[in-house]
């Protein structure tokens, strides 16, 4: 008969496995889209349509507009099966200038059937129907938050849309020129982003709140250095969900990573409070090179478990990297 420490042995190694498991089943490995001979590009957002029809945009395409892309999960364990690009959709009347269109988020309005996307560059969003057409309806951006106010590559990313309240969710990636830092009591610099709700039928906002980024745990003194509010999205409950990243590239690559935190978000505070929902890093070093900058963030199919899915997708700078050392497309999926 087994004594009392083998019992407790016995009782560590079966809670370590339990807890391995709800780590490998809540957040899947990252699947490289290269194995479905996806094309490579700069994948910055993301928004489910309909059944296993999606919406991604490409913040360096040749022109304003988005792909449709087939992305089929198994409903048992979450697992990537199959992903297919599709058409681009544009407007037959284009900027054809790449540094010009800049679509970063993406969001479809299941209300009007159509879709809205941020343009980081030119500090707005604009409404498509899906075949890629204008509709001539834009947000109309407060006066507080408008290009004029945001630093260069640090506005509007993040996009979502909530269709039990007809509402558009947005923030600037970073603080605004006008915003200084918040100190908190620790005496860590925090940004103070405005996380912003409009009507989507009136494109009026009727809400602000103050988001505070963690305090920085990167690197900043790196080749690139960004930590800011990349992605968000509604989940299947009604709650705000927002993907803040922080990543740092370094000069010679090796030892840079990419850090995601996902919070969910209580708007009845003001700074919002902030509850971390999951967070995981990648990296670029001899042992581990699966470095991704996950910019797009959408919900998922449910499974047949009952749980919903959260779906990540990464911008690899359309694979950059030579001989050596190359980025990915990655998709990852994470099960609530």
């Amino acid at each position: 008969m087994p004594n009392i420490y083998t019992k407790n042995f016995l009782l560590v190694i079966i809670l370590s496995l339990l807890a391995f498991s709800v780590k490998s089943q809540t957040l899947r490995q990252q699947q490289n889209m290269a194995k479905w001979h996806i094309p490579p590009a700069n994948y910055s957002g993301i928004t489910h349509i309909k059944d296993n029809l999606y919406a991604v945009v490409d913040d360096k395409s040749n022109s304003e507009g988005f792909y449709l892309f087939r992305i089929d999960i198994n409903l048992k364990n979450g697992k990537v099966t199959n992903v297919e690009r599709l058409s681009f959709l544009h407007p037959d009347e284009t900027n054809k200038t790449p540094d010009k269109a800049d679509c970063e988020g993406i969001a479809y309005c299941n209300k009007t059937n159509t879709l809205f996307i941020s343009h980081e560059e030119f500090g707005t969003i604009a409404e498509y129907n899906l075949n890629g057409k204008a509709t001539g309806r834009q947000l109309i951006i407060p006066d507080n938050i408008s290009r004029k106010h945001q630093h260069d590559n640090g506005g509007f990313e993040a996009l979502a849309y909530d269709p039990k309240t007809n509402s558009l969710w947005t923030s600037t990636e970073n603080s605004l020129k006008t915003d200084s830092f918040f100190t908190d009591q620790s005496g860590n610099k925090r940004q103070a982003l405005r996380l912003t709700r409009f009507c989507a039928d009136k494109l009026i906002s009727n809400g602000q709140w103050t988001y505070l980024t963690d305090p920085p745990q990167l690197n900043d003194k790196a080749k690139y250095y960004t930590h800011g509010v990349a992605a968000m999205t509604i989940l299947p409950d009604g709650r705000l969900a927002v993907l803040e990243r922080e990543l740092s590239v370094q000069k010679k690559y090796l030892g840079s990573k990419c850090k995601i935190k996902i919070y969910i978000i209580n708007t009845t505070e003001n700074p919002v409070e902030k509850t971390l929902l999951t967070s995981f890093t990648t990296h670029i070093n001899p042992l581990k090179i699966n470095y991704a900058n996950y910019e797009g963030m959408c919900v998922g199919p449910t499974l047949h478990n009952g749980h919903p899915t959260l779906l990540l997708i990464n911008d690899s700078q359309a694979r950059a990297g030579n001989s050596l050392l190359r980025l990915k497309d990655y998709i990852k999926v994470i099960i609530l």
